[in-house]
């Protein structure tokens, strides 16, 4: 009985041991992918089970949609430009970063916003 509780252990050692290693892997991966570039943010809302906002950014002369869900009034960030990263594989798997507001307009105009 007792050998088959130590066999269990190591099993179970090995086991997430592997699941460890492989989620680390697929964040490295997602790192080598990762872009960062700016976001408008042009909506926001409140709703009874959430607050989000909504913008859109530039990537490879193509333009995007974005959301995100807040912890504060959505309203605030409406009109500013956000730091936004994204997987340059898959630009519609991104994160805006509402905590890091971009006030540079010759950035904000170098990543796709001519209209400033």
């Amino acid at each position: 009985m007792n050998k088959v509780k130590v066999i269990q252990f190591f099993i179970i050692t090995i086991l997430f041991l592997c699941i460890f290693l492989g989620l680390n892997k697929c964040k490295e991966e997602r790192r080598k992918i990762e872009f960062e570039t700016i976001c408008y943010v042009n909506n926001g809302n409140i709703n009874r089970s959430s607050k989000d906002i909504s913008g859109y950014f530039y990537f490879k002369g193509k333009r995007y949609e974005t959301y995100e869900i807040v912890h504060d009034n959505p309203k605030k960030y409406i009109g500013k430009y956000y730091k936004i990263i994204l997987s340059s594989k898959y630009p519609n798997d991104s994160e805006i970063l509402y905590n890091e507001e971009v006030t540079d307009i010759n950035k904000i105009k170098k990543v796709g916003f001519e209209h400033l």
